[in-house]
């Protein structure tokens, strides 16, 4: 489920990125979709703030940095939507990019520590089933 999520957020936050870079390019067409996606990153946040895993140590720092980052990522998403200069609109492209960066860092990290969390509960399971089968087919053997 989380590695579902945040895979689906680093594509979010890939999609904004190249939505910022057409409109920096002048293609003025992706506003729209730039806000859209903006909000759909935030619901992704929210589903992922509801999941325990964001709650282990190793992944409270990174989804606090997401936290931390989104008002101000859409702050200049919402400064460039309303900018009627175009340095301040660039100047805006910019900023928002670099917070679109530094989520995706985040949010890989958290990805990274659900996918190792995932293998230790995968190995742990099976080393059980071994035992498990273990047990049986000596049980079985002295009754």
């Amino acid at each position: 489920m989380i590695v579902d999520k945040t895979t689906r957020l680093n594509v979010m936050l890939t999609q904004v990125e190249l939505d910022l870079y057409r409109l920096r390019v002048g293609e003025t067409r992706y506003l729209d979709t730039l806000i859209d996606d903006v909000e759909a990153v935030r619901r992704l946040l929210d589903d992922i703030g509801r999941l325990y895993v964001v709650q282990w140590p190793e992944t409270q720092g990174p989804y606090q940095s997401l936290l931390e980052r989104y008002p101000v990522f859409e702050g200049k998403v919402s400064s460039l939507a309303t900018a009627q200069d175009a340095d301040f609109a660039r100047q805006y492209t910019v900023e928002a990019l670099s917070q679109a960066v530094a989520m995706h860092e985040n949010v890989s990290r958290i990805n990274r520590r659900a996918h190792e969390h995932a293998q230790r509960e995968q190995v742990a399971l099976t080393d059980r089933l071994r035992w498990l089968i273990l047990g049986g087919a000596l049980g079985g053997v002295f009754i």
